[in-house]
């Protein structure tokens, strides 16, 4: 198991997750932005589980759900935006409307 103990966690939260979603943020959050009680607090309810994956089922869904305005808005928004998994994203929902 890759974790060690809570501190462990805290590491691999800020250098995985954040470097993932914040860093593409003009003011990205980091978690030395937080106070060290709250940081600690949210440590202690991070469990670690490992499972095996036998089978895995998905449905690609594109907002096909939503009223057509809503889905013409959408693309819109994601395929001007600056980054560039939303332009893919919108791209992908152009295609099924």
């Amino acid at each position: 198991f890759w974790v060690r103990d809570r501190h462990d966690r805290g590491r691999v939260t800020e250098g995985v997750a954040l470097e993932d979603f914040e860093a593409r943020r003009d003011q990205a959050w980091k978690v030395s932005d937080a106070p060290d009680d709250y940081i600690e607090v949210m440590l202690r309810g991070i469990v670690g589980v490992e499972l095996e994956v036998e089978r895995l089922e998905g449905v690609w869904k594109l907002n096909q759900h939503r009223p057509m305005e809503d889905r013409h808005s959408t693309v819109t928004g994601l395929t001007v935006s600056d980054d560039e998994q939303d332009r893919v994203i919108g791209d992908a929902m152009r295609d099924t409307l």
